[in-house]
């Protein structure tokens, strides 16, 4: 389960708005400090994201929350979304190569390859969506509910 901690801002029935910070990977890194990618990192400001989840655990506005989302849903998701559409770009130049021996006709058929892939990847995440145990929910409340503060300068 990969779990992030957020706060409650609206509450909607059985669901909750939580806001979360997002954060890069370089937060947990050992070398942070001589990587030039948090040099890059350090000069963008963190942003929020504000998420509809599934509310159990009744939390109310201002809780501080753990969410959790089950991993191997993302790991799926990540392969359906960066594998498929590079398999078929891949496969339709392939295609319009042996077809039609020319390089022109490769490149068609990779970008249209890579358009059907893309196509594929829309409707199925668009049914993913709709299941009920791909959604994030709220695992726990934590001990404090105090909320950070937020600036939108």
């Amino acid at each position: 389960m990969i779990e992030e901690e957020g706060v409650v801002r609206e509450v909607e029935g059985e669901y909750a708005r939580v806001e979360t910070i997002r954060k890069t990977s370089c937060g947990s890194c050992n070398v942070k400090g001589t990587c030039g990618t948090s040099l890059i990192a350090s000069v963008f400001p963190q942003r929020t994201a504000l998420l509809k989840v599934a509310n159990p655990e009744g939390a109310k506005i201002g809780d501080r929350v753990v969410l959790g989302l089950d991993e191997s849903l993302l790991q799926r998701t990540s392969v359906l979304v960066y594998g498929l559409p590079m398999l078929t770009f891949i496969g339709g130049s392939v295609l319009g190569h042996y077809i039609f021996a020319t390089e022109l006709m490769s490149i068609l058929g990779g970008l249209s390859g890579l358009l059907a892939g893309l196509f594929v990847v829309r409707l199925r995440t668009a049914n993913v969506r709709k299941l009920t145990q791909s959604e994030a929910r709220i695992l726990r409340k934590q001990s404090i509910s105090v909320g950070f503060v937020t600036s939108n300068k």
